[in-house]
């Protein structure tokens, strides 16, 4: 079922607890609240957040390896409408250094198709952002208006940026896949 939090919520001081969300059950984040998660358990790609208006999934230091937008509903199945706003709340629940990284999963079924995203994807952090894919599966098709850019990394301190193996289709609309400023030391782009 649906497991509404109406207000916000910092469960970052149990250290001990894990989070165990099975399939079916998601938590529902309610417009301007925030909930922190001290530790969860990643087993699977099955959603498991479902966001009304503006609420926040945050994760506490070490409570995941990495964080996968597919938590929040986005597969190859999905409207680019549900894609762009899995990935951007996936991008918001970062937090900061020692940063979680993004993982966009490779689509693997059939022949290889893209996430279609429709809305620019930002992230702001002091510190260090990073993404990580598996290759050509993970690839990130624009789908929205003209003259966009897909995905928008910047730095707000010192910080460093890393994408590494994601595939950006800019799908002759968007005029950038990937724009990365304002970091202080080190930008990094591999596998491109």
């Amino acid at each position: 079922g649906t497991w509404v939090m109406s207000t916000t919520a910092d469960w970052s001081a149990y250290t001990k607890a894990t989070f165990k969300i099975v399939p079916g059950a998601y938590l529902q984040i309610a417009t301007g609240t925030t909930t922190t998660i001290p530790r969860m358990d990643e087993n699977g790609f099955h959603k498991r957040f479902t966001l009304v208006g503006t609420g926040t999934i945050r994760f506490g230091r070490n409570a995941v390896s990495r964080v996968v937008p597919q938590w929040w509903g986005m597969d190859s199945a999905a409207t680019a409408a549900v894609k762009s706003v899995a990935l951007q709340a996936a991008f918001d629940s970062v937090g900061t250094y020692p940063s979680i990284p993004i993982h966009i999963p490779g689509i693997t079924v059939g022949s290889i198709t893209p996430y279609q995203i429709n809305t620019a994807i930002t992230k702001t952090s002091a510190d260090w952002i990073r993404v990580t894919g598996d290759g050509s599966g993970s690839w990130l098709e624009w789908q929205g208006a003209n003259y966009a850019t897909m995905l928008s990394l910047t730095g707000a301190g010192s910080g460093n940026a890393s994408v590494d193996s994601v595939r950006f289709d800019c799908n002759n609309k968007a005029t950038t896949g990937l724009q990365m400023k304002g970091f202080g030391h080190g930008i990094s782009v591999t596998k491109s």
